[in-house]
């Protein structure tokens, strides 16, 4: 199988959309727990004072 093959590279590119998708996703989750994270934060300070 040669690397010039098209289906080899169509396969590729379906293996890198995916992982494409994944790492947004991933990332979505990681900025919306972080959001989550900093504003119990904020909150805890407000009680403190």
């Amino acid at each position: 199988e040669s690397i010039g093959d098209p289906e080899h590279i169509s396969r590729n590119k379906e293996k890198y959309v995916l992982l494409e998708e994944k790492t947004k996703e991933l990332g979505y989750k990681v900025k919306k727990h972080l959001q989550d994270l900093s504003s119990r934060v904020s909150r805890a300070r407000h009680n403190e004072l």
